[in-house]
């Protein structure tokens, strides 16, 4: 099948994994699972930043739970960090694309987490990689708690025609690089 989004949003229930399978994706709108992950991990004491791909931010007297998942093959949800037992990480998109993955108009996936939490994870399979759009899982910012972590992003591909991923993609604490995203 040939999927095409123009403009519009695919998305997923809270702690429920989005799974694409397609032989061709045309993404002009945009993926988007930010805030579908778990909440607050029992491990967290205090305003800590919760962990996935790094360790999340804490201070003295705080903890932030173990960093987990795998880089490799990237499918947990992130954790809810900070204050606030409501915030959530980011969701878990897997995509199997057989043919090509095409960004254009914005295309975008995000998988990112809410304030102090850490982002989720994208996996992504596809045979043709091309476009310009973007992929995250960035921990959510906060301006006065420690920060999560990135969550984890993979890409693989057989042949890339002109999608710049060193610069397009990122799963970092609230902007600030770590090495999650492989």
């Amino acid at each position: 099948i040939t999927v095409s989004h123009v403009d519009g949003l695919i998305t997923s229930e809270v702690e429920q994994k989005l799974v694409l399978n397609a032989n061709n994706l045309y993404l002009k709108g945009k993926i988007d699972v930010s805030q579908k992950g778990y909440t607050k991990h029992p491990e967290i004491i205090g305003d800590a930043g919760a962990s996935y791909g790094g360790k999340g931010a804490y201070r003295e007297g705080e903890a932030s739970n173990p960093v987990y998942g795998s880089y490799l093959e990237p499918n947990d949800f992130g954790y809810g960090g900070g204050a606030n037992l409501e915030n959530r990480g980011g969701g878990a998109v897997k995509l199997n694309i057989s043919g090509t993955l095409a960004f254009s108009g914005g295309g975008r996936i995000y998988s990112n987490g809410g304030y102090s939490s850490s982002g989720g994870s994208i996996w992504i399979n596809a045979d043709i990689i091309t476009g310009s759009g973007y992929v995250t899982a960035n921990s959510g910012h906060h301006s006065y708690n420690p920060s999560g972590s990135g969550g984890r992003v993979a890409l693989y591909f057989r042949e890339n025609q002109g999608f710049d991923y060193e610069s397009r993609m990122a799963a970092t604490p609230s902007g600030v690089p770590n090495d999650s995203c492989k």
